[in-house]
């Protein structure tokens, strides 16, 4: 036994250290986790208690920036921006969505009597350029793309695939349909 040691001593020492971290992995998995229940950490406030502020534009009172609780809904920053006027579209928004930090809750406006949407899958160029922020480049990219790839499906794909930005897609999407 000590000669076949002596003969392959790396081998017996990379057996020797493999057991070794075996041994320590399996001690660490079956030590017990220490929770702490109850109580909170020190120098973290809770979430429920923690401030956020929100953007509320749109069909509201009064448009601006509030400071909510992280516990909030867009209803509470719906409200607290004076509520929705009268021309609000409160359908097309999900008032039950818990608020974020840096959140904008835009609330849409109804399309007054007679007005339609465009159609982001039938219009041409021409019609498509006549939205805000929409220009000749960006109109050929958004007809191009449905020649390529086929009819949109939503209308926030134009965000998704980069095909206008994000401010041109709050601008227009009240404006726009599939």
């Amino acid at each position: 036994m000590v000669g076949f040691i002596r003969r392959h001593w790396r081998l017996t020492l990379t057996i020797l250290l493999a057991l070794i971290a075996a041994s320590a992995g399996a001690f660490a998995v079956a030590r017990p986790m220490v929770t702490r229940l109850g109580g909170s950490v020190p120098g973290l406030a809770s979430p429920v208690s923690r401030p956020l502020k929100v953007y509320v534009s749109g069909a509201v009172v009064r448009p601006g920036v509030y400071e909510l609780s992280s516990a909030d809904r867009v209803e509470d920053a719906v409200r607290a921006a004076g509520g929705p006027t009268a021309d609000a579209d409160l359908e097309r928004i999900n008032l039950a969505v818990r608020l974020r930090d840096e959140m904008q809750v835009h609330v849409p406006r109804r399309l007054p009597a007679g007005q339609t949407r465009l159609s982001i899958n039938r219009a041409t160029a021409a019609e498509l350029e006549a939205l805000p922020g929409i220009g000749p480049v960006t109109a050929a990219r958004i007809v191009d793309y449905r020649t390529k790839n086929g009819p949109f499906t939503s209308i926030e794909q134009l965000r998704d695939l980069r095909l206008v930005s994000a401010a041109t897609f709050e601008r227009i999407k009240e404006l726009i349909e599939p």
